[in-house]
């Protein structure tokens, strides 16, 4: 599929300004419009992000990564796991570090995440 990017911001309902920074790694798309672009493409989200090379070594990056993969905001993840949202964000910025405990098992287990 051949888009300009007037067409392809059209599609994901984003400016063509948010493409071209999105392109250029300015800007990091929300999960709306990842979701949105994966269905343009006619991609998995998985595929898109190149998620697969990701690390899994700290609950943030785990955190991230399997959120991204289920297409959840960090708002609709903290809402399964009856937490708000500004804990799931502080989890994924590193700000909080701790590795068990009944919050985090609530995350992984929203996520469908075993640790290994």
């Amino acid at each position: 599929m051949k888009l300009n990017m007037k067409e392809l911001a059209k599609l994901c309902n984003i400016s063509p300004f948010t493409v071209k920074n999105i392109e250029s790694g300015l800007t990091y798309p929300n999960i709306s419009t990842v979701k949105k672009l994966s269905e343009v493409f006619d991609v998995s989200i998985k595929y898109l992000l190149q998620i697969d090379n990701w690390p899994e070594d700290t609950p943030s990056q785990i955190i991230k990564k399997f959120r991204l993969l289920k297409g959840l905001s960090q708002h609709e993840l903290a809402k399964l796991c009856n937490l708000h949202q500004s804990t799931i964000k502080d989890y994924e910025d590193g700000r909080i570090k701790c590795c068990n405990g009944p919050t985090l098992e609530a995350v992984y287990k929203a996520l469908d995440y075993t640790a290994k």
